[in-house]
């Protein structure tokens, strides 16, 4: 199937919902940047993306923030490597270093920030109070 077909069976809603799983996610986001500027892509992509969604009754499904960042950024995250994006990294180096094949959250850096802030929630709130539990 073409990019243009890809494309128009999504817009008119006449692709199965079983047969679209992320793998089509990713090659219809490089359907429309390979035909359209980037901010056009992003926003016919977004809003096809959306009827697809609510015409499943899946509305909650949809988040923007997702999207945006799928669509832009071609970084390797939890192992899936992105392609196709306005933005493609590489990564070279230690495993440790660049989370290997788990990508960046897989990193020493990934730890140590949410270590640091782990530690600023315990020391920041040390005596938070919840209502609804005694002391």
């Amino acid at each position: 199937m073409s990019n243009e077909e890809l494309i128009l069976r999504f817009e008119t809603d006449t692709l199965p919902e079983h047969s679209f799983h992320h793998a089509d996610h990713v090659r219809l986001a490089f359907a429309y940047l390979s035909l359209y500027p980037v901010l056009h892509a992003l926003d016919r992509f977004s809003c096809a993306l959306k009827r697809f969604a609510a015409a499943r009754g899946k509305s909650e499904l949809y988040n923007e923030t997702i999207t945006h960042a799928y669509f832009f950024y071609g970084t390797p995250d939890s192992g899936l490597l992105g392609v196709g994006r306005f933005l493609n990294t590489s990564v070279r180096g230690p495993n440790w270093i660049t989370g290997g094949a788990a990508g960046p959250e897989g990193s020493i850096f990934a730890l140590v920030i949410l270590l640091l802030c782990a530690m600023l929630i315990h020391f920041r709130f040390p005596k938070a109070i919840y209502p609804d539990r005694p002391i």
